[in-house]
């Protein structure tokens, strides 16, 4: 179940949302759902989430000499922590 959870993301507007928000976003499983998201979180940090938003990443196309393929289907998901919540991804 761990491996649902594959990496968080750093971006400039996911730096924003951690700073303001305290919302973290993760690439996780497309076919993961949103609660088996606020388990896995739960368990791996030990934090209780508030809430758990997910979306999904438009597909972008991919030329290779003269064929034209397309990058594997991505999700995301937005983790809201309470205020007084952190998690420590760099130890």
């Amino acid at each position: 179940m761990f491996g649902f959870v594959k990496r968080p993301v750093f971006t400039e507007k996911t730096t924003r949302l951690l700073e303001k928000y305290n919302q973290y976003v993760f690439d996780v499983d497309p076919r993961i759902k949103k609660s088996q998201v606020r388990v896995v979180v739960e368990k791996i940090f030990g934090v209780p989430v508030r809430s758990v938003n997910t979306y999904r990443i438009p597909r972008r196309s991919r030329n290779f000499k003269s064929s034209i393929g397309f990058l594997p289907n991505r999700k995301r998901a937005i983790v809201s922590l309470r205020s007084i919540e952190k998690i420590l991804l760099f130890p």
